[in-house]
């Protein structure tokens, strides 16, 4: 059991540092999608940074 939970952490992390990456880089492309703009933009950018990392507790 502690190994499977231990692997399962893990993978998490891995996956949700390598997608906290993947948002932080590609944010303004994201932004362009939906042509964000003034207060839009402002939350894909913050929502698409450090804040993504956050997501580890759902995992």
């Amino acid at each position: 059991m502690r190994a499977a939970f231990a692997a399962g952490v893990r993978f998490t992390a891995v996956y949700v540092i390598v997608v906290s990456v993947l948002l932080f880089v590609l944010r303004d492309v994201i932004a362009g999608l939906f042509d964000a703009q003034g207060e839009t933009l402002a939350l894909i950018h913050l929502f698409c940074g450090p804040p993504a990392l956050l997501s580890f507790s759902t995992g």
